[in-house]
């Protein structure tokens, strides 16, 4: 007699589907679909994200370029501002030195017109001229 005999089938244990307990959480199928969705999702984040990586370095280096761009505008400025800065100190100095040769040009011509005046005055007033003739020896 074999002992596996006596116990009889494991068929005997099966519960009818109707008595059956319901599964605890999802289906196989169910999981089996959720794993696929899940790894789609990361293979789409995993392309996003290297899309990304390649979208901020070429932010990075546009961004570079745009900063040494800038720099060199900043200079350029910085340069065209000292020669203006230069202009208008020559500039102001040559004003300054016009108005100095302005003032003397008006002092030189304001002594003219009196030395002119002068003239005038005594071209109008009757002269009196007295000559002296030193004696000379007679003859």
């Amino acid at each position: 007699m074999d002992w596996a005999d006596d116990r009889g089938s494991t068929d005997d244990w099966l519960l009818p589907e109707d008595r059956a307990p319901q599964a605890i959480g999802p289906s196989p199928e169910s999981l089996e679909r959720q794993v696929s969705e899940a790894l789609t999702v990361a293979r789409a984040s995993a392309r996003i994200a290297a899309e990304a990586e390649v979208t901020a370095k070429l932010a990075g280096d546009d961004a570079a370029a745009c900063t040494a761009e800038l720099t060199e505008l900043a200079d350029r400025v910085e340069a065209a501002l000292g020669h203006l800065e230069a202009r208008e100190r020559a500039a102001s100095r040559r004003a300054a030195e016009a108005e100095r040769e302005e003032k003397t040009l008006r002092r030189f011509d304001e002594r003219a017109d009196r030395i002119v005046q002068r003239l005038r005055d005594l071209e109008r007033s009757p002269a009196v001229l007295t000559v002296t003739v030193p004696a000379t020896a007679s003859r």
